[in-house]
Protein backbone atom coordinates (compact mmCIF):
# COMPACT_ATOMS: atom_id res chain seq x y z
CA UNK A 1 0.00 0.00 0.00
CA UNK A 2 1.38 3.38 -1.02
CA UNK A 3 0.66 6.55 0.89
CA UNK A 4 0.96 9.91 -0.87
CA UNK A 5 1.62 12.50 1.77
CA UNK A 6 2.28 15.48 -0.50
CA UNK A 7 -0.59 15.04 -2.94
CA UNK A 8 -3.02 17.45 -1.18
CA UNK A 9 -0.30 20.10 -1.07
CA UNK A 10 0.20 19.82 -4.84
CA UNK A 11 -3.53 20.10 -5.44
CA UNK A 12 -3.70 23.25 -3.30
CA UNK A 13 -0.94 24.87 -5.36
CA UNK A 14 -2.75 24.06 -8.62
CA UNK A 15 -6.03 25.46 -7.27
CA UNK A 16 -4.45 28.76 -6.20
CA UNK A 17 -2.81 29.20 -9.62
CA UNK A 18 -6.15 28.59 -11.34
CA UNK A 19 -7.92 31.02 -8.99
CA UNK A 20 -5.29 33.71 -9.63
CA UNK A 21 -5.59 33.34 -13.40
CA UNK A 22 -9.40 33.49 -13.21
CA UNK A 23 -9.15 36.53 -10.96
CA UNK A 24 -6.77 38.38 -13.28
CA UNK A 25 -8.86 37.48 -16.34
CA UNK A 26 -11.97 38.79 -14.62
CA UNK A 27 -10.14 42.00 -13.67
CA UNK A 28 -8.85 42.46 -17.23
CA UNK A 29 -12.34 41.93 -18.63
CA UNK A 30 -13.77 44.43 -16.17
CA UNK A 31 -11.19 47.08 -17.10
CA UNK A 32 -11.78 46.57 -20.82
CA UNK A 33 -15.53 46.74 -20.24
CA UNK A 34 -15.21 50.03 -18.39
CA UNK A 35 -12.80 51.52 -20.95
CA UNK A 36 -15.19 50.65 -23.78
CA UNK A 37 -18.56 50.85 -22.03
CA UNK A 38 -18.30 54.18 -20.27
CA UNK A 39 -17.28 56.23 -23.33
CA UNK A 40 -19.85 54.38 -25.43
CA UNK A 41 -22.62 55.24 -22.97
CA UNK A 42 -21.41 58.87 -22.87
CA UNK A 43 -21.37 59.08 -26.65
CA UNK A 44 -24.85 57.59 -27.02
CA UNK A 45 -26.35 59.84 -24.34
CA UNK A 46 -24.64 62.93 -25.77
CA UNK A 47 -25.80 62.18 -29.32
CA UNK A 48 -29.33 61.52 -28.10
CA UNK A 49 -29.78 64.57 -25.86
CA UNK A 50 -27.35 67.40 -26.54
CA UNK A 51 -28.03 68.02 -30.26
CA UNK A 52 -31.79 68.10 -29.63
CA UNK A 53 -31.59 70.33 -26.54
CA UNK A 54 -28.72 72.72 -27.32
CA UNK A 55 -28.18 72.28 -31.06
CA UNK A 56 -24.56 71.15 -30.62
CA UNK A 57 -22.99 68.62 -33.01
CA UNK A 58 -22.78 64.90 -32.36
CA UNK A 59 -19.54 63.36 -31.10
CA UNK A 60 -17.60 60.19 -31.76
CA UNK A 61 -16.10 57.58 -29.46
CA UNK A 62 -12.72 59.30 -29.03
CA UNK A 63 -14.32 62.65 -28.26
CA UNK A 64 -16.47 60.99 -25.61
CA UNK A 65 -13.28 59.55 -24.07
CA UNK A 66 -11.87 63.08 -24.07
CA UNK A 67 -14.97 64.46 -22.38
CA UNK A 68 -14.71 61.77 -19.70
CA UNK A 69 -11.00 62.48 -19.17
CA UNK A 70 -11.66 66.22 -18.91
CA UNK A 71 -14.51 65.74 -16.46
CA UNK A 72 -12.30 63.44 -14.36
CA UNK A 73 -9.55 66.07 -14.27
CA UNK A 74 -11.97 68.86 -13.35
CA UNK A 75 -14.24 67.06 -10.90
CA UNK A 76 -12.20 64.25 -9.33
CA UNK A 77 -12.65 63.80 -5.62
Amino acid sequence: MTIYLNKPAEEEVEETVEEESKSSLWYLGFVIGVVVGLPLATMLLWNWLIPAIFGLPTIGFLKSMGILALSYILFKR
